[in-house]
């Protein structure tokens, strides 16, 4: 599980024991502060320039602090079937393009051609029994160049996968195979971009499983009939309802969902080169929504998810559409790194070297971030506050919990003291969540700013002892 104690976390990661040092301060103090920003991260100058002199540090290469993740991950495996959750996101510095060097070559155009930055596809591992993320099995960063040439230019069409970007969702897999224990059963969990013939059919092997979400309208060799008509052809199994949570976009509301699945024959698209086989045959899983639920103005919910995973029951199909709704894990990943949380994108440093290690550092620290939120969602009291938290801040929030609390019952924190979600429910409180069970439950936004907040009055609180022993001392 995620531990408390950082300060070990780069041991013998780098051949520098002072680097290996310096690297677990700097990770704790983006946790601690909550964000990227190294000016914000530190109040003493000189605690500021030793982490801009850590991440332009040669020494502290990207590979090594990669294998320090890595190493963590594996050592928080105690499950025997982990969720692999792959997407991509975008780091764009336009609003610090003054201060990047033109020629930098870890800096390059990104979706909008004019503006500099990079990519980065991490690899999420989450524990499939306890629904809990652990750690990251890979991170793949890079950045193209200015003068790449259009897909047109390059005949992108007809490359193959490997000289493709596309590839990365292939590639992922194959080094979390060398990272994850061979005896470990893991699934491969990706959105619509990830809907690739050359994904579906090198991917699955012993131990590895694929659930993704379909993008294209495949044809399949049943008559060549296309994978929806397929669907939509199928009997309904079985008839559920969610709720759905509002947005910019959707409304909330309680949606009702029709099950359908089956086995499909995929066909060997005409575009695919290289040495793959003429059909790969999944299981197919189509929720859709009923229309008598989808409010004016919007699509229904419909999902195409495609597995290797056995599927011949109704539990069976409702467990792979579970085991997918938690690749939303990995969008609120990203939802912490950038404005809402650590601002990666704000950092003031200048070279992009410099950037991607910024981004290592700040995917664990956003990992320690989430685990609040997925305790409370889990409502497991099992899980102890230590996992995240010091003995003596557990002690501290004891101490602070009456100030958050009414004088009702229904105001008071519910749960067992020094469990995972006790200490959820007080950083949501610090984070202006208002604590009544029929609100919404807090956010990952509530809980950034609520450990943000918990950080400064811990921080006092041991200020003002310190003054209290001088004091007393004289």
């Amino acid at each position: 599980m995620i531990q408390s104690d950082l300060s070990e976390f780069f041991q013998d990661a780098f051949s520098d024991k002072r680097i290996n040092k310096r690297a677990a301060l700097f990770l704790i103090s983006l946790i601690k502060n909550g964000s990227a920003v190294v000016n914000k991260c530190f109040n003493m100058h000189s605690d500021k320039i030793s982490s801009y002199r850590l991440l332009n540090n040669k020494k502290c290469d990207i590979e090594n602090i990669s294998k320090a993740l890595y190493k963590s991950c594996v050592s928080n495996m105690n499950g025997e079937h982990f969720l692999c959750l792959q997407d991509t996101t975008e780091l764009n510095y336009s609003a610090h393009s003054s201060r990047i060097n033109n020629a930098d070559l870890d800096i390059g155009p990104c979706s909008k051609n004019k503006i500099g930055g990079y990519f980065c596809h991490p690899m999420l591992v989450v524990d499939a029994n306890e629904n809990m993320p652990i750690g990251f099995s890979s991170i793949k960063l890079w950045n193209r160049s200015w003068d790449k040439q259009s897909k047109k230019d390059r005949n992108y069409n007809v490359l193959p996968i490997k000289e493709k970007e596309s590839n990365r969702w292939i590639s992922s897999v194959v080094k979390t195979r060398e990272i994850i224990p061979t005896d470990s059963r893991i699934t491969i969990v990706g959105d619509r971009e990830s809907d690739i013939y050359e994904a579906l059919c090198s991917i699955p092997g012993i131990n590895t499983h694929l659930l993704i979400r379909s993008s294209s309208n495949r044809i399949l060799c049943d008559e060549n009939i296309c994978l929806l008509n397929k669907m939509r052809s199928c009997e309904i199994q079985h008839t559920y309802e969610i709720e759905i949570k509002g947005n910019k976009s959707r409304k909330s509301r309680i949606a009702c969902i029709d099950l359908r699945f089956t086995t499909v024959d995929i066909k060997r698209p005409r575009a695919t080169i290289g040495d793959y086989q003429a059909s790969v045959q999944m299981q197919c899983i189509y929720v859709v929504e009923q229309s008598h639920t989808v409010p004016l103005g919007e699509e229904p919910i419909e999902w195409r998810l495609l597995t290797t995973h056995l599927v011949d029951s109704i539990e069976q199909a409702m467990q792979c559409v579970q085991w997918y709704r938690s690749r939303w894990y990995i969008e609120e990943l990203f939802r912490l790194l950038k404005t809402q949380g650590l601002d990666i994108e704000a950092s003031q440093l200048e070279q992009g070297k410099s950037l991607k290690k910024l981004m290592l550092f700040s995917l664990q620290a956003a990992l320690q971030l989430m685990i609040l939120k997925i305790s409370y969602d889990n409502k497991d009291e099992k899980s102890q506050a230590k996992i995240l938290f010091s003995d003596e801040q557990i002690k501290f929030m004891k101490i602070i919990q009456p100030t958050l609390e009414g004088k009702t019952e229904k105001q008071k924190n519910p749960f067992i003291s020094e469990s995972m979600i006790w200490a959820a429910w007080i950083i949501a409180k610090l984070g202006k969540w208002s604590g009544y069970s029929t609100q919404s439950p807090p956010g990952y936004i509530t809980m950034k700013n609520g450990m943000d907040i918990f950080y400064i009055k811990y921080d006092t609180f041991l200020l003002t002892c310190k003054a209290m022993r001088d004091v007393y001392k004289e």
